[in-house]
């Protein structure tokens, strides 16, 4: 909610924070000029923004290496890459149009196209991917044969809407997330999962902080991803 936001970044600086790092909101820019105009610090993490320096993961190679490991598993399967889905995020929003960008470059590169509907940007939120599943679901009377799922949260609507379903309806569809937690080694589906590098994320954040320039142009740094070990 950019008022809060808004609000929250005021309350801030009228306390006189030194530094402020700036995650988690729909766009940094108007953040960044109360901060500027506070003659505060402020650093954007994982989302850029034009008015202070910032820090991201590589949505776009970690989409795309996550995506060919989802083709290459479909295809052992015997399966049709053609039928990947990536589901969750925000249309227009840094993080998910650079994923989807990664998505397409892996298609490409193994010399086919994904459906025309292949992208369902529904957010993030595990409703409204359980939602989109389940329509899926009644349209195809089976779970896609490869799931792309956009974040963890949107990752909680597939475990829960999947809790309904058997065994065997699971094991027909490969499944990846852009994100990582442990515990999915303990689900009853296999999942690879693309892992963040979040200290390193911090690490540069700070690095960012202490060694600002307001004279300078805002400098953007990319921290690579990696497959996690809940796979």
């Amino acid at each position: 909610d950019p008022a809060v936001e808004t609000s929250v970044t005021e309350t801030l600086l009228s306390q006189r924070v030194e530094v402020l790092f700036i995650a988690g909101v729909r766009n940094p820019t108007p953040l960044n000029s109360l901060c500027a105009a506070a003659g505060v610090t402020c650093i954007n993490v994982d989302l850029p923004g034009s008015g202070a320096p910032s820090v991201v993961s590589d949505n776009r190679g970690g989409a795309r290496a996550l995506t060919e490991v989802l083709i290459d598993k479909m295809r052992t399967r015997g399966g049709a890459p053609e039928e990947l889905v990536f589901l969750g995020g925000v249309a227009g929003e840094y993080a998910t149009e650079e994923r989807i960008l990664g998505f397409r470059d892996a298609f490409e590169a193994s010399g086919i196209s994904p459906a025309a509907d292949a992208v369902d940007c529904c957010g993030y939120n595990a409703s409204a991917a359980r939602q989109a599943l389940a329509h899926s679901y009644e349209s195809l009377g089976k779970l896609p044969a490869g799931l792309f799922i956009n974040s963890i949260t949107a990752f909680e609507g597939l475990v829960q809407f999947t809790s309904q379903l058997s065994r065997d309806a699971l094991q027909s569809t490969v499944v990846g997330c852009f994100d990582w937690d442990p515990f999915a080694a303990h689900l009853p589906f296999e999942v690879t999962m693309m892992r963040q590098d979040v200290d390193k994320i911090i690490s540069e954040a700070f690095a960012l902080a202490d060694n600002h320039d307001t004279s300078a142009t805002h400098p953007l740094v990319v921290v690579p991803t990696g497959f996690g070990d809940a796979m």
